[in-house]
């Protein structure tokens, strides 16, 4: 028998085609359409009203809870976006600062390498005993470049004046003097058959006689040399030196009967100020102890 002719079983499920399932979806959805269509129709104004509230109150919890939902997931967002906005600004300031300070350590070891150096010098010479010498050289400040490059616009002035002791009176007339160059070499850089580049503050010592170096180192008098230097490194930074000294003898070499007479009465030389201002304080309480009766 084919199959064609066999009866169909009772139990045996009748497999329908697919166009079949889709007619029938199709036909479903009508009739409830019209069911609901039907019961629309039979409602009263009240049941209608009270029917679309409901629908308006669901659909507007709905849309209130998305909105929360979004409004919430936004805000999550937008302080995740503004904590790593924040943490990326301070890294980048911090980096920024950690740049400055490295190039700023870095620029100050290239110029303490390669910038001109002139350093603050001592008058000369560093002991005056002997009047004629002094006339000869004169007392003067000697100024040389020991760094890399040119040194620029070097200015210096200064102020020479003697003083009474103890009491730093000043005795005559101030000598103020003062000098400048364009460019010093540096001192390596010169060759051996050329002079040095120097830049000279000097002082005509003509009017000092014996019996004021005598003063000197008998600590009745001193003298005293200040003022200030500038230049240009070669990086443009303005170097400004400023500069106090006083001549001063070593206390425990005074009254020494070698010499006394001539002005060689101990050894002196320029010091700062401040520590000069000290061994003659040395120096005069010492002289008053050797004056002293016994």
């Amino acid at each position: 028998m084919n199959d064609a002719d066999r009866p169909a079983d009772a139990n045996h499920a009748v497999k329908h085609p697919r166009w079949y399932r889709k007619v029938w979806l199709v036909r479903y959805v009508k009739r409830k359409l019209d069911e609901r269509k039907a019961e629309k129709q039979k409602e009263t104004p009240t049941d209608r009203a009270a029917r679309i509230t409901a629908n308006a109150t669901f659909w507007i919890a709905v849309f209130t809870f998305v909105s929360v939902g979004v409004s919430v997931g936004t805000f999550l967002i937008l302080r995740k976006q503004l904590n790593e906005m924040h943490d990326s600004g301070v890294d980048t300031h911090t980096l920024a600062e950690q740049a400055l300070s490295q190039g700023t350590l870095l620029r100050q070891q290239i110029v303490g390498t390669f910038g001109a150096v002139i350093p603050n010098v001592h008058p000369g010479p560093q002991a005056i005993i002997d009047a004629e010498l002094t006339h000869y050289q004169g007392i003067s400040l000697t100024y040389v470049n020991i760094g890399k490059v040119k040194a620029k616009n070097f200015f210096a002035e200064a102020t020479l004046i003697r003083q009474s002791l103890p009491s730093y009176k000043p005795i005559g007339i101030p000598v103020h003097k003062q000098t400048s160059k364009p460019e010093m070499i540096p001192s390596d850089q010169i060759s051996p058959y050329e002079s040095s580049d120097v830049a000279i503050l000097r002082f005509d010592a003509k009017a000092l006689t014996d019996p004021d170096i005598t003063s000197l180192h008998e600590l009745r008098e001193t003298i005293e040399i200040a003022g200030y230097f500038q230049y240009n490194n070669g990086f443009g930074d303005t170097i400004r030196e400023p500069f106090c000294f006083l001549y001063a003898v070593i206390p425990q070499h005074i009254f020494e009967k070698s010499g006394a007479g001539t002005g060689g009465g101990g050894p002196g030389g320029w010091f700062a100020c401040e520590e000069a201002r000290r061994i003659i304080t040395q120096g005069l309480k010492w002289k008053q102890q050797q004056t002293k009766p016994n």
